[in-house]
């Protein structure tokens, strides 16, 4: 027969199992949603890079759930993404962003590095901060002479509006040259003071195939404002099928008033 003190904390484990840290059969505080790790092209530097991209389904629980997260692969790749806010003076770390209708919030972390790639499986390790460890994989291939070929012939003087432009829309249409035949995918990203606020998420509505425009809804810009604009080219719009990303050259614009 159990003692007494040994059944109360039995009966307390039994009561309280799925909150508590580390206990076997916890439930995540956090589930992964996507995840991709791949060749990142930074063309207005000429920098081929890795970027670690992990995204959760529960945003309201990023950063304060998360205890680690790292990606592990061949020949001793490792990247641990950090616990800040992601900004473009720091790229690695936590995001919160609403998707292209301005209404949808999105939690993900994002990280950069420049340990080369090879061919091979990649793992993603989540702890989060009940103790639950969560993994995921995928196979990355390398084919960055192709894809940054593709993104080279994008011809930025197309793009509109054009960099320094001033008393733009609050709304506008904003277009810019593609890769034609290459069936890339293009993702708009807007900044300002280097926050992210408004991400074209064509990994969730499907439109980014040879996307070559996007009108930029209401309520997103302020009047009289400055924000930088760049264009994502992906060679995939389902995460885990991504292995090669770019980003072409960053331009700016300010609002009317």
């Amino acid at each position: 027969m159990l003692a007494t003190g040994t059944r109360t904390i039995v009966a307390l484990l039994l009561a309280w199992g799925s909150g508590l840290p580390g206990l076997v059969g916890a439930e995540p505080l956090v589930e992964i949603k996507h995840f991709s790790v791949c060749r990142f092209y930074f063309r207005q530097v000429d920098a081929n890079v890795s970027k670690v991209y992990v995204e959760f389904t529960r945003p309201e629980r990023i950063p304060s759930a998360i205890r680690s997260i790292t990606v592990e692969g061949p020949d001793g790749f490792t990247v641990t993404l950090n616990q800040a806010p992601f900004t473009l003076l720091n790229w690695n770390g936590y995001n919160h962003v609403p998707d292209g209708s301005g209404t949808s919030a999105q939690g993900f972390y994002v990280g950069f590095s420049q340990q080369p790639m090879a061919d091979g499986v990649y793992t993603l390790t989540v702890v989060d901060t009940a103790g639950n460890v969560l993994r995921r994989s995928r196979t990355f291939h390398d084919d960055s002479g192709a894809f940054i070929a593709n993104v080279d012939a994008i011809d930025v003087s197309q793009f509109v509006p054009v960099d320094g432009a001033r008393r733009v829309s609050r709304t506008p249409v904003i277009s810019w040259d593609i890769a034609e035949g290459a069936g890339l995918y293009y993702v708009l990203r807007i900044w300002r003071n280097g926050d992210l606020v408004l991400l074209d998420n064509v990994f969730e509505n499907g439109t980014g195939l040879d996307k070559d425009s996007f009108a930029v809804p209401s309520g997103v810009l302020d009047r009289g404002a400055h924000y930088n604009w760049a264009v994502e080219v992906c060679d995939s719009d389902v995460f885990e099928d991504i292995d090669h990303c770019g980003l072409l050259p960053m331009l700016d614009f300010r609002t009317a008033r």
